[in-house]
């Protein structure tokens, strides 16, 4: 069988990268500057009032913001909402890009870390680069028992993680699906090695 999963989905939701600080993980390290760094980290323990704050600042073309479009951005689970904060991560690492959105992004990075100084990008990575150091995060995630439980309940079927909006692309499904592999990779480590501390 196969799972199909993203941060809306019923069921294994919280697989998806928008949780547990994969995401925050896998953009800062894009970063040198200490205060950008520090600020990715402030993404994954904000609160519900910082996360829509952070939300809106970064767009660098001002949305109407909507209850219902904020709501998107929030998991409804016994009667709590749960950011997606792994978004904000997301935004921001992709300033790292040189387009005109990613330069405006740049500039309100800039501001929400409160720093006036040269921003420090790392060159961008190569395919295998980016796949090892992706893998890298979802092992620091999947050390916390929580989402190991969630991984091994998925027991022998296949992951796929399918975009909320348009095709998949190399990370996704139906694209080259490279998340869903690299989660079965470590769904296996999990089961055959001891070098998962349990939390």
């Amino acid at each position: 069988m196969a799972i199909v999963f993203n941060s809306k989905s019923k069921e294994y939701w919280q697989l998806s990268n928008f949780y547990g600080g994969v995401e925050s993980c896998y953009m800062k390290d894009r970063f040198l500057n200490p205060e950008i760094v520090a600020l990715f980290n402030t993404f994954e323990t904000c609160n519900k009032e910082e996360f829509i704050y952070y939300l809106q600042e970064l767009q660098p073309e001002k949305k109407d913001w909507t209850q219902a479009k904020l709501n998107y951005w929030f998991k409804s689970v016994n009667g709590g909402l749960i950011p997606a904060r792994g978004i904000l991560s997301k935004l921001a690492g992709a300033s790292a890009k040189d387009t005109p959105t990613g330069r405006r992004r740049l500039k309100i990075l800039k501001r929400l870390a409160n720093f006036d100084g040269d921003l420090q990008i790392k060159p961008a990575l190569s395919y295998e680069q980016k796949k090892e150091h992706m893998i890298q995060c979802l092992k620091t995630k999947y050390q916390k028992k929580k989402y190991r439980d969630i991984l091994l309940s998925t027991g022998d079927d296949i992951l796929h993680e399918k975009p909320m909006r348009g095709s998949g692309d190399d990370w996704t499904y139906p694209g080259g699906d490279l998340l869903g592999q690299l989660l079965t990779e470590v769904r296996e480590n999990i089961r055959t090695s001891n070098k998962f501390i349990h939390q």
